[in-house]
């Protein structure tokens, strides 16, 4: 268990196979306790875990699973390795029953509330501690969401910080909204309005049932409008990764979104006029970077005659889960060991960045519809083999579609972070740094299709 005073970010592990309680189980921990759940299979990957990691505060896990007796497997390994972890076990362990630091609740008639308060005093978690991390009762939405929606799914609420009770509803739930709702105020410089809490979750599913619907209609619907969507929905496909793992609402809404982008750079829009878009619908720096990394992929292996439908839907993939763990945007703009070095980032971030590309490989090699060679790619997308870390110098030894995609996030890279971009002068940088191989093939692709 890590020694923590505080209300610092504490890990858990949550092995459950039930997605509706994993859920509540992830939501109520990070909210009142700061604790965020890694969501496992069993008890194998739990004690994997273990093995590596040593400051883990929470165990909560299936009394069993299949055949396997998951929390005696894990509460045992807990007690060989002298490890202080408290762990709830959700459903009968009488070998545990009564015992210090074990917590046994009903998976039929569990009491949230009580879970939290027993994790709280395991963790020595004071009540004027929690206090700090209540949330506040109205969440933000952003101005763009509204571009989407042709109805409000439940109240909306603007805010004026100079009254007692800032708070007011501009818009009742089910309410239509006025056809200039969106461009009126976001060309007056509004960027966000307001949802109750206890909302949230509705408005959320709201907009992505609606985000879905846009990009299954994708020819009848503007470039605008589809860009915006797939942004919204690349969100969502990383909230839920990070709240309750792949679960088949996940694999959908991602699947969709990456057929979507395939469709969209296949169109061949100019870099200039898809970075407008992604401006103006004030998309995130992740989805930015994975649409143009896309978009500029596709006229690198049309440069070089790599044309065929596997390459282009596997490469598509890619671009859009490589990153898919990082869930700071902060994280998503590190791109070489030095800027690791330099990031304002907390030890245990730093180490999610530097082993993300190997964790998303894990992870997506747990989709059945991953196309054929994507989880390699995903895993060497750094130039290096086993996806720990960034390269000190070329590899030649990793996967061709991972080399055109080094050189293709290189070159997004300096688009999107340097304000003084050049691109014949990244186009010369780039000749300086990848010489050989299949790198200096799709350097020269990139040439060739500037």
């Amino acid at each position: 268990m890590s020694d923590q005073s505080d209300t610092g970010q504490r890990t858990g592990l949550i092995i459950l196979d039930d997605v509706d309680k994993r859920k509540t189980f992830t939501i109520n921990m990070e909210m009142y306790l700061n604790i965020k759940l890694e969501p496992l299979g069993d008890a194998n990957y739990a004690q994997d875990y273990l093995a590596k990691n040593k400051n883990v505060d929470l165990i909560i896990c299936q009394d069993q699973i299949g055949d396997e007796m998951t929390v005696l497997k894990v509460g045992y390994y807990v007690k060989s390795k002298k490890l202080k972890t408290p762990i709830v076990s959700v459903g009968p362990c009488p070998k545990f029953a009564g015992e210090k630091g074990i917590l046994i609740i009903d998976k039929e008639s569990m009491n949230i509330k009580e879970i939290v308060k027993w994790t709280a005093k395991e963790l020595e978690i004071t009540a004027e501690q929690m206090a700090k991390l209540e949330f506040e009762d109205y969440y933000p939405v952003s101005i763009t969401n509204f571009r989407l929606l042709s109805k409000t799914p439940v109240t909306i609420y603007d805010k004026d910080p100079d009254k007692e009770n800032p708070y007011f509803s501009i818009l009742n739930a089910e309410s239509d909204l006025p056809e200039d709702f969106f461009k009126s105020h976001f060309f007056a410089g509004k960027e966000k309005f307001y949802v109750h809490k206890n909302d949230r979750l509705v408005f959320v599913n709201a907009l992505t049932e609606q985000s879905l619907s846009i990009i299954r209609a994708n020819s009848g619907k503007s470039k605008q409008d589809v860009v915006g969507a797939m942004d919204h929905l690349y969100k969502q496909t990383k909230d839920k990764l990070a709240e309750v793992g792949f679960d088949e609402t996940t694999k959908k809404i991602a699947i969709e979104t990456t057929n979507t982008m395939m469709t969209l750079v296949k169109s061949e829009p100019k870099l200039s006029e898809l970075m407008r878009m992604l401006e103006s619908n004030k998309a995130g720096f992740g989805f930015m970077h994975t649409v143009m990394i896309s978009a500029v992929i596709n006229k690198m292996l049309k440069a070089m005659n790599w044309t065929s439908k596997n390459q282009l839907e596997t490469i598509t993939f890619v671009c859009f889960f490589h990153d898919i763990i990082l869930t700071d945007e902060e994280m998503v703009k590190i791109h070489t060991n030095k800027e690791l070095d330099e990031a304002d980032l907390t030890p245990e971030q730093k180490k999610v960045v530097n082993e993300h590309a190997f964790r998303a490989a894990e992870l997506i090699s747990t989709l059945d519809k991953a196309p054929f060679g994507a989880v390699e790619v995903i895993c060497q997308h750094h130039g290096q083999k086993n996806g720990i870390g960034f390269p000190t110098k070329v590899n030649n030894s990793i996967s061709g579609l991972a080399a055109i995609f080094q050189v293709a996030e290189t070159y997004v890279h300096d688009l999107l972070k340097d304000p003084e971009f050049k691109h014949k002068l990244t186009l010369d940088k780039l000749q300086q740094i990848y010489k050989t191989g299949v790198y200096k093939e799709a350097v020269a692709a990139l040439f060739k299709a500037s």
